[in-house]
């Protein structure tokens, strides 16, 4: 078809193009109204379809066995589950366990999704009131930027160049330059703020010898040490071990046989350095088990700290440097409300809400320092109102009784100010006085005008009548359960 000639001479004039037809604009779509779950089977859900709607509170009720639970976290809570893993990377959920998906048709509407129950989940071993509603952070930018602290020489009140991280101290009084501190050094998490002689932790291991030695008329390699294990008596007792030949050093340097010397006739200097230590002692050629003649006898009370875990040897006591404060002198003076870190963490939750409250913040005081105390009261107000006012911010979350964690869970949320959240409740009142479910029952209020959807699942009768919404599961229990027996207004469900 080639070889011919189309055209020759100036460029022909461009040819029109037909006109493109319009696409129609996109109708934006619009946002839904309900939280649709279409044939649930978990458990004993027998194909359940109901729709929740959404901004409002709703009650789950119904005999134990009903199926509440089953509806709400084994469909709703594992779906939103297994919807943010699909997020994830595959290097990311490779280390998460994934557990069964929901035995559910389909579920639409769902949204962002918090589960906030009692289920037994322990929070991490540091894990403690303040970390876990984020106030310890809020109270350090207060200690920072609207701290006064005194100096340690003259007593007299200690200023700050300005109110900018880092700025320097320097006393009114005698001119002696303060340390700098910011926000995070009132963390006992962090190196640089922690205690030296406790590392952050408030207590010490104090070693108890009358625990360790409990037969003080019988030699050291017979009976004289309480071993229920390998270490300390099996490791020093007998001549495979490097331990033994160590321990048979130390008495020729302090002239005992610990074969036959009873505790009670050694020296008071080789009893301190069989417990605590020597610099070194000297091995005997048939140990043969370092190249080098010498070797550090740490002692048995230091070999062991950091495993004894039980307080097999020891006890735990207050730190002596700190006094349990847990952080370095330097910033335990430095105090707001006339509390310092340690005291805004262990006294009570109503105290320190009261202190704050009456704080007058010094003038030029940053915006941010404004606005951490504003959070803070109003984070410690939630956590009164909820019932655990008694409570301190340094008290471990893992001791904590079921209810009571999952209200300090709720006291984060709501002081997150999240929006169109779906938050699922299992129980909230557990362990809750009844004078104070109408407070609860405030709070969920307050949720929920935040912009959430609450979905709860209790028996306590205040909280379900201020349900907007609710769900009647039943009619019995296990086989009898199941079933959906009246969804809607307090109004629509007395109707059915």
């Amino acid at each position: 078809d080639g070889g011919r000639l189309l055209h020759a001479g100036p460029p022909a004039p461009p040819t029109a193009q037909p006109e493109r037809p319009a696409v129609p604009a996109r109708r934006p779509r619009q946002a839904r109204t309900v939280v649709e779950i279409r044939g649930a089977r978990a458990n004993n859900l027998r194909d359940v379809s109901v729709d929740i709607p959404k901004g409002k509170l709703t009650a789950v009720v119904g005999v134990s066995g009903s199926g509440k639970s089953s509806l709400v976290r084994d469909v709703l809570e594992a779906e939103a589950t297994r919807r943010l893993l699909e997020s994830l990377s595959l290097y990311e959920r490779q280390s998460v366990r994934e557990g069964p998906e929901a035995e559910v048709g389909s579920l639409t509407g769902l949204g962002p999704t918090l589960a906030v129950g009692a289920d037994g989940r322990a929070p991490g071993l540091r894990s403690t009131v303040g970390s876990s509603t984020e106030l310890s952070p809020h109270l350090g930018v207060l200690l920072a930027y609207a701290g006064a602290r005194r100096c340690p020489d003259c007593g007299a009140e200690q200023r700050r160049s300005g109110h900018r991280p880092g700025s320097p101290w320097s006393c009114a009084g005698c001119g002696r330059p303060g340390t700098p501190a910011e926000p995070a050094d009132f963390s006992p998490l962090r190196y640089e703020a922690a205690c030296l002689r406790c590392h952050g932790m408030g207590t010490v291991s104090l070693p108890l010898v009358e625990r360790l030695i409990h037969r003080p008329e019988r030699p050291l390699c017979d009976g004289a040490m309480y071993s229920p294990g390998f270490y300390p008596r099996s490791y020093l007792s007998k001549p495979a071990n490097g331990g033994y030949w160590m321990l048979l050093a130390l008495g020729e340097r302090h002239g005992f046989d610990p074969e036959r010397t009873p505790w009670r006739e050694m020296s008071p200097a080789a009893q301190e350095a069989f417990l605590f230590g020597e610099e070194e002692v000297t091995l005997s050629p048939e140990a043969r088990i370092t190249p080098s003649a010498t070797v550090l006898w740490r002692g048995v009370f230091r070999i062991m700290d950091g495993w004894d875990v039980g307080g097999l040897y020891t006890e735990r006591v207050p730190c002596p440097s700190c006094g349990g404060g847990r952080l370095r002198p330097q910033f335990l003076d430095q105090r707001v409300a006339g509390l310092n870190r340690h005291d805004l963490h262990r006294e009570p939750v109503d105290t320190v809400r009261a202190a704050l409250a009456g704080l007058r913040l010094p003038e030029g005081t940053p915006g941010w320092a404004v606005r951490s105390r504003a959070v803070a009261l109003r984070r410690l107000g939630f956590l009164s109102r909820v019932g655990i006012g008694h409570l301190h911010l340094d008290r471990m979350a893992n001791t904590l009784s079921a209810g009571e964690l999952q209200r300090v869970r709720l006291t984060a949320l709501l002081g997150a100010e999240l929006t169109g959240m779906t938050v699922l409740l299992d129980e909230p009142s557990r362990g809750l006085h009844p004078r104070e479910a109408d407070v609860l029952g405030e709070v969920l209020d307050e949720l929920r005008d935040q912009g959430n959807t609450v979905v709860l699942v209790d028996h306590d009768a205040r909280l379900i009548r201020r349900a907007e919404h609710r769900i009647v599961m039943g009619r019995g229990a296990g086989r009898d359960g199941g079933t959906v027996l009246a969804s809607g207004s307090a109004a629509q469900v007395r109707e059915d």
